[in-house]
């Protein structure tokens, strides 16, 4: 079972602007780590690929040995 509900706001008494400021900031942070995060898992992943393709290759020319 799922609940919706808005989460709820953090505007509190003061400086509400630099609240929403602050929060921006630390968001496009966030997304930069993402980011960051998600291009070495993708090189992470190919070079994982290119070593299986090499392991492979390898395999099968030791295979074909006479």
């Amino acid at each position: 079972m799922f609940w919706r509900a808005a989460l709820p706001s953090f505007h509190g008494p003061g400086l509400p602007g630099k609240v929403d400021e602050s929060m921006e900031r630390e968001l496009l942070d966030l997304r930069a780590q993402v980011s960051k995060q998600e291009k070495l898992l993708q090189s992470t992943a190919e070079r994982l690929k290119t070593a299986k393709q090499q392991k492979e290759n390898m395999e099968q020319f030791i295979v074909s040995q006479p």
